[in-house]
């Protein structure tokens, strides 16, 4: 299998499994109830991974798909009218899975460009 088909696997992996967990989370549960939203994580991670040193850089190869995971399931909140309290409906929204799924599709078709130049210490 080649690094772009990996990385697109790792995306869609953490996308699934971020899916799955709020799946199975209460409705009450604490996280429906605040102002955070994990693609944040997901942008500082990004920032975090392009400051540091290149060679160190090229070693992160699956902590960069899981950062582009992240924001790539939470695409939506960065329009403003869907920033703020969310429920568990709103993460399975149709403007939510058509955010997700269009971001998907965005990294599947460029995810060559991903790992260009990423050694990839498994081969």
């Amino acid at each position: 299998m080649e690094k772009g088909d990996r990385f697109f696997l790792a995306v869609l992996a953490t996308v699934l499994l971020v899916r799955l967990f709020i799946l199975l989370m209460p409705v009450d549960f604490f996280i429906f109830q605040d102002y955070y939203h994990h693609i944040y994580v997901g942008i500082l991670l990004i920032f975090v991974f392009a400051l540091l040193n290149y060679e160190l850089h090229l070693k992160l190869f699956y902590p960069f798909a899981i950062a582009i995971g992240l924001v790539v399931d939470e695409l939506v909140y960065l329009l403003p009218f869907f920033m703020g309290n969310t429920t568990k409906g709103d993460y399975f929204s149709s403007y939510s899975l058509f955010f997700m799924i269009f971001g998907l599709v965005i990294v599947y078709v460029i995810r060559e460009l991903f790992v260009k130049e990423i050694k990839d210490t498994q081969d």
